[in-house]
């Protein structure tokens, strides 16, 4: 029986594992292997799809559990906000991964500035895990949850990804005299560019005489206080960085529970065969088609893997064509 508002979320989420999202989206199977493969290299955009509709189930489902009133929020954060009590709110922030992609690449880039503002009680992050039913079609189908207070994960990605000179976390400028939808909530993260630094300039040398201008100490922790901020974003004028279009994914955050969370949906088994199964034979699959692969003397790695394309393709109903 549920007793803290943990508890709840947890039942919540709980009772949509396994559940399938009809009447919306269904996907008949595909005639032959050539068109299956190439679905399966498309179906993960439906992610925002499933986000979005799975964002309304969650918020109606807790509202209900905890007699309070909800709502959707679109563009602002987090996604689903319910309210407990007079000046009492909790959002949550959901994230759709599918998970037969290598990689969950949906990204959470909200600052800790903004967990921390005090607008809302507790903000969690949800992660919902999907497939197709059928793997590559029938019905979109939740097969696993997470869900973490997003503060916790804010502060592992940040402390873990910051390391000036070389890698550095960028708060966002404050742009509250903006309309809603232009106001920036989002960290940066940015590379050095080592190869961009002018002659003689040393990057370690460069932060050095910079911490030792602003009088910031431990300059190689990251912090929110606006004299660190500051500090950084002089870093960044002084040295050459670019945008680092993997910070912030899911699957790049190295926070226990969440790390533990994509690596065990991975081993579930969908129609006999694990996902992690299902991803090397999708991928061994297109690779063979090639002539080069098909000519390739056989390994011991490519005879498990032809052994399981076999059984999975009887699994499937498709001839070994491939």
């Amino acid at each position: 029986m549920a007793n803290t508002l943990e508890d709840h979320i947890t039942e919540v989420l709980e009772s949509f594992k396994g559940e399938e999202i009809n009447r919306v989206i269904a996907i008949y199977k595909p005639p032959d292997l050539e068109l299956a493969i190439f679905y399966s290299k498309i179906i993960s955009k439906l992610s925002p799809i499933i986000g979005n509709l799975l964002e309304r189930s969650v918020a109606k489902e807790l509202g209900v559990r905890l007699k309070a009133p909800y709502k959707r929020q679109d563009p602002e954060f987090p996604d689903v906000v319910v309210e407990l009590g007079k000046d009492k709110r909790i959002g949550f922030e959901i994230k759709a991964w599918y998970a037969l992609s290598t990689e969950a690449a949906a990204r959470f880039r909200t600052s800790q500035k903004e967990l921390s503002s005090g607008a809302y009680e507790e903000v969690y992050l949800v992660v919902i895990a999907w497939t197709m039913s059928k793997l590559f079609y029938g019905k979109p189908k939740i097969i696993n949850l997470f869900f973490e207070k997003a503060i916790e994960i804010a502060r592992t990605r940040d402390q873990k990804y910051h390391n000036p000179p070389w890698n550095i976390v960028l708060e966002p400028v404050d742009t509250s005299a903006r309309t809603i939808n232009l106001q920036q909530k989002v960290v940066i993260g940015k590379k050095l560019q080592e190869e961009s630094l002018p002659e003689g300039v040393q990057a370690e040398e460069e932060l050095k005489k910079l911490a030792q201008d602003k009088k910031i100490k431990d300059y190689k922790v990251y912090s929110t206080q606006e004299d660190y901020v500051d500090f950084i974003r002089n870093l960044e004028r002084v040295l050459p960085y670019r945008e680092d279009s993997n910070f912030g994914k899911i699957d790049r955050i190295p926070h226990e529970r969440l790390s533990s969370f994509l690596k065990n949906t991975k081993k579930l088994k969908l129609l006999g065969l694990t996902l992690k199964d299902w991803i090397e034979v999708m991928e061994y699959i297109s690779k063979r088609s090639s002539q080069e692969e098909k000519s390739a003397q056989k390994s011991k790695k490519k005879k498990k893997l032809e052994d399981l394309v076999e059984k999975a393709l009887k699994k499937l109903g498709y001839p070994n064509t491939y």
